[in-house]
């Protein structure tokens, strides 16, 4: 269990993992108890403009789509260290990590088709809305 860190109205429960520009958390809303993710961004990583950008562009993006396959940003924080960006808790992990921890090396067809169609409707709205995802990867699926 991680040291019950709060921000803002959350308190962080345990660390999920890390990307390369920071790392993301389990936290509870201490209102209503919901359950969220926060991804935790140092400031100084975005000193470079270009990289602040794309970190703006991401936060609009998400703040602007609500969709059952797309993450959605819920509240965007920061103190004078960090950005936090609070989405959707997805606690089945990424699908990376679902066939790692299930030993597979593929999926069966018919479980397949079924990711297959949610990642596609996720694509069908950022079509409609002239946006490119830029990162598609197993590792960025829930």
């Amino acid at each position: 269990m991680y040291s019950k860190e709060k921000i803002g109205k959350y308190i962080i429960q345990k660390e999920l993992g890390r990307g390369s520009f920071g790392v993301v958390y389990k936290a509870i809303d201490i209102k209503t108890n919901d359950v969220y993710a926060i991804k935790k961004l140092p400031k100084k990583t975005f000193i470079n403009k270009k990289l602040k950008d794309l970190l703006e562009t991401e936060i609009s993006i998400m703040r602007e789509i609500n969709h059952p396959n797309i993450l959605h940003l819920f509240e965007f924080l920061q103190t004078s260290d960090f950005y936090y960006l609070v989405v959707n808790y997805c606690n089945q992990g990424d699908l990376d990590s679902y066939m790692a921890k299930n030993k597979k090396n593929c999926i069966p067809e018919s479980e397949a088709i079924n990711y297959l169609k949610q990642i596609m409707n996720g694509f069908m709205e950022l079509r409609k809305r002239k946006i490119l995802h830029r990162d598609f990867k197993v590792e960025n699926i829930y």
